[in-house]
Parts: structure tokens; sequence; C-alpha cells
């Protein structure tokens, strides 16, 4: 069966609408396809590109990542040798923002990090945000959080420290993403690999 470059086919289906042209490394790709029909082939293309694509763009963040996840233990440890260097205190702004970002934790446990319901708490967190760093000489009404985006703490599945913006749970759940996108890079790797060899094995 006949062998056609990724970037000849890749030409093929972007001019065939099948897919948007694609810039950067990816017009280097030295992974082949095997010509079937038009709808397959370009299935097979940005199957192949995507791969591709995701396999560097994690490679080119790996270092970054590491030491993201080296800086969220670093902190969570800090925060359990003294409790103070994260406490927000207690003036009344404190308490605002304090039950912003408690009801932002119990969205984004609940409903997750990007469900309408947390970015909707997102904004009151702003608020209370901009409360905090208020001067109380400027005369202006305190901030009160829209009483509709109120979730119980009953609601969240794991501890989670109030009195803090970011807690020991916000850390660990960072690490584990990060770990989560490790191993995808090993998976898509081998898949990426396994294309190579599909196509020296169908010249």
């Amino acid at each position: 069966m006949k062998i056609t470059s990724l970037i000849l086919l890749q030409s093929a289906c972007s001019a065939s609408a099948f897919l948007p042209p694609i810039a950067g490394p990816e017009r280097t790709s030295t992974i082949m396809v095997r010509s079937r029909s038009s709808v397959d082939y370009c299935n097979e293309v940005e199957y192949t590109t995507q791969i591709e694509e995701m396999s560097r763009l994690l490679a080119e963040s790996n270092e970054n990542l590491a030491r993201i996840k080296e800086l969220a233990e670093n902190i969570k440890d800090l925060e359990i040798q003294d409790i103070t260097l994260a406490d927000l205190g207690s003036s009344p702004e404190a308490s605002m923002l304090r039950r912003a970002v408690a009801e932002a934790k119990a969205a984004v446990d609940t409903f997750g990090p990007n469900s309408a319901e947390a970015r909707l708490s997102w904004k009151d967190v702003d608020k209370a945000t901009e409360e905090y760093q208020y001067n109380e000489q400027s005369g202006e009404k305190p901030w009160q959080s829209h009483p509709s985006y109120r979730y119980s703490a009953a609601h969240i599945l794991a501890h989670h420290n109030y009195n803090a913006v970011v807690d020991s749970k916000v850390l660990s759940d960072a690490a584990w993403s990060i770990d989560q996108l490790d191993a995808l890079a090993h998976f898509v790797n081998i898949e990426k690999a396994r294309l190579v060899e599909s196509d020296a094995l169908h010249p």
C-alpha cells in the first residue's frame, strides 16, 4: 500500500477543509501514514499530528511542571511547620476573603475546577480580594457575596484549611495533577513510538 508523507497528507486535508494548516515544528514530522479514503487518512493525519504536538508540549513543560511540584511540596511543608505563614488574620476584610475562598474551594471540590459554579465563586473571591486590600477610610460599603454561590463545608470531600488561601489540600491536589501529566507524557510517547513503528512495518 502506498505511503504518503504526513506533511503532504496534511496539506491535502487542509485544502479539503478537513484540518486547519499546521505551523511550527509539526511541519518537519517524519511520521508516515498510509493512504486510505480521504476521511480515513485525514483522521489519521489529525490523530498523528495531535499526538506529536502533545508529546512536544509535554516535553517542553516538563521542567517547569517538575519545579512547580517541588515548590508546592516545599510550601506545604512550610505551612505545616508554621501555620501563621498563610493565616488570613481576623480583620473584617479577612473574614470576607476567608468566606469567599471557602466557597470557592467547596465549589471546586463539589462541581469541578472548570464548572460554572466554580467560575461564579471566583468572581466572589475577586471581589473579596479587592475588599481585603480596601482602605476603610474610603467610605465604601462592605462587599457581600452572592447568596446563590454558597456551598456548605459538608459537601467538601477532603479537609481544607479555611484560614489560608493556599492550603495543603490545594497544594496536594496540584502535585497530584502534575503527576497525572507526567503519566500522560509516558503514554503519549509510547503511542508516538507505536505510530512510527507501525509505519515502519508497512512500507
